[in-house]
């Protein structure tokens, strides 16, 4: 490891983050996660101190961590034994130049439990806190996901705080998918995800990677494939949950080591089949038709092909200009993905990007105007999990198709939702008699029946 190593590695990695404006200094401004006792007994405490961790390193290259020294409660990214151990370990493996030190700096500190902070997060259920006074974790069942969906909020918060961005508190569930009324949800036990005996992911880079990180805190059922063609680069571990420098070759700070393949990193975090390779040529080998496809990606014109499989239901995670993020379904009285996505550059999402103000002094000739953010991936991602879980409990009975959850500072609202149909003369879709045929026996076909 060198400063000529560190110089590059953060010159690759947070190459499409500076575009937010908080280059230079403002990445190097400290910042503190700071965990109680109380919040490290239990193993949703655990997991939303891990999940900060996971997204904050992905952006901050000082981040102080006040972790007790807990017995792991947790399946670890990284193997470890001891919450402050498995913390430090996932930190460093995200960046290894990393700078952990404490800070004498008045310093904005996410806070957990019972200790001091700046900001407090909590969960309930279905419900993320973020709070500017101590908030619980309850003993709800669903908290794992609240608690997600908390780490994305204090995650986002910590970036506009040092930017100089105001910063809202707010409660946020994934259950209703609405303003109002903030609902924890049923007190039932979730997990493993059981949504048919064939389910396909289909890209496994920022929202894939998110989904898959997710879903290992859960489980799942039946035989999941995960189908990527791409290999992981560095710029992709600043906003993929499941992904570590060293998968980038960039292990123990030095490049230059073997790559991995998206789908092989995605799939292992769930036990799925990872298959290396693109769409359109996994779909010409396709077998038995799978339950349920989740697409978590665009390339080689995917959303234009996928209406022709022929599927009853498909979920999708996605992320849209100013900081928001969506969640797509497309069932029997949906739009298609083609029709949601028209091909036209104004209208395309790009999954966990979002165009935001660049950096004027940036020297970058390369600079995107777009920024790549791991709250927004790791949201999006958590929209198709907390879906998942409905999908037997109403969830496919409501009329809206389309859930969008703000992240930025200008509005006073958590969602906006709409009902999306398909343009008139689609030709992207197969007739209703066909899908039938083709997808008899399979879990939602019952859904091509309904009136």
């Amino acid at each position: 490891m060198t400063a000529a190593d560190r110089d590059r590695f953060y010159a690759e990695r947070d190459r499409r983050t500076r575009a937010y404006n908080v280059a230079g200094e403002r990445l190097n401004t400290p910042v503190r996660i700071s965990v109680g006792a109380d919040a490290a007994s239990s193993p949703v405490g655990q997991a939303l101190a891990l999940n900060v961790i996971n997204m904050v390193c992905r952006i901050h290259r000082r981040v102080e961590l006040l972790l007790p020294d807990s017995e792991l409660l947790v399946v670890p990214l990284v193997p470890s034994r001891t919450l402050a151990e498995a913390g430090e370990a996932l930190a460093v493996a995200i960046d290894p130049f990393i700078d952990l030190a404490s800070s004498q700096e008045a310093t904005p500190t996410l806070a957990i439990g019972d200790v001091a902070g700046t900001y407090w997060l909590g969960a309930d259920g279905y419900i993320g806190h973020f709070r500017d006074a101590p908030t619980l974790i309850t003993s709800h069942p669903a908290s794992l996901l609240g608690a997600g969906m908390a780490a994305c909020l204090g995650s986002a918060a910590l970036l506009l705080a040092v930017s100089g961005a105001p910063v809202r508190t707010r409660s946020v569930s994934l259950w209703g998918l609405d303003n109002q009324p903030v609902l924890a949800g049923p007190a039932r036990e979730l997990g493993p995800i059981d949504v048919g005996e064939r389910v396909v992911l289909v890209g496994a880079g920022a929202v894939g990677s998110a989904i898959l990180y997710w879903l290992r805190f859960l489980g799942v059922t039946g035989a999941w494939t995960v189908v990527d063609g791409d290999i992981v680069k560095l710029h992709n571990t600043n906003r993929s949950m499941g992904m570590i420098a060293a998968d980038a070759g960039w292990r123990k700070g030095v490049p230059g080591g073997q790559v991995a393949n998206k789908a092989e990193i995605g799939a292992s975090l769930i036990g799925a089949n990872p298959v290396v390779g693109w769409y359109d040529e996994w779909v010409k080998k396709l077998g038995p038709r799978p339950d349920l496809l989740i697409p978590a990606g665009g390339e080689r014109n995917i959303r234009q092909n996928l209406g022709l499989l022929g599927l009853p239901l498909m979920l999708q995670g996605a992320t849209s200009p100013d900081w928001q993020v969506q969640l797509h379904r497309h069932g029997p009285g949906d739009s298609c993905p083609a029709c949601r996505f028209p091909k036209q550059p104004t209208a395309e999402m790009a999954c966990s990007t979002g165009p935001l103000p660049v950096d004027s002094d940036s020297d970058d000739e390369d600079e995107s105007t777009d920024a790549a953010l791991p709250f927004l991936s790791a949201a999006a991602g958590l929209l198709v999990v907390a879906a998942l879980t409905q999908l037997e409990h109403g969830y496919l009975t409501q009329p809206v198709n389309q859930h969008g959850l703000l992240f930025g500072t200008g509005t006073q609202v958590d969602w906006w939702n709409t009902i999306a149909r398909c343009r008139p003369g689609c030709t992207h879709r197969l007739s209703l008699g066909v899908r039938r045929q083709i997808n008899a026996g399979r879990r939602w076909s019952a859904l091509d029946n309904q009136p």
